[in-house]
């Protein structure tokens, strides 16, 4: 897979669904749609939410949040 896509919807999350993600709000969440088809929930990071746009091109990132775990993320590419 590239890693690369475009946003296909997303949402400005301001209250969270889990208290371990209290200090990350106000924070995009969007699924976005691979170049080859697939699409991905996921986060859009290193952009103001209010900037985020459907079909924004974007570059997949990794987060390394414990070392068992790393989420894909999006950053716009």
């Amino acid at each position: 897979m590239s890693g690369r896509g475009r946003v296909y919807t997303f949402t400005i999350v301001y209250q969270p669904a889990h208290p371990g993600f209290q200090g990350e709000t106000p924070y995009t969440y969007a699924i976005v749609q691979l170049d080859e088809g697939v699409r991905v929930p996921t986060n859009i990071v290193e952009c103001a939410p209010e900037d985020v746009q459907v079909d924004m091109p974007v570059v997949a990132v990794f987060d390394a949040v414990s070392a068992e775990w790393t989420l894909v993320k999006f950053k716009p590419s």
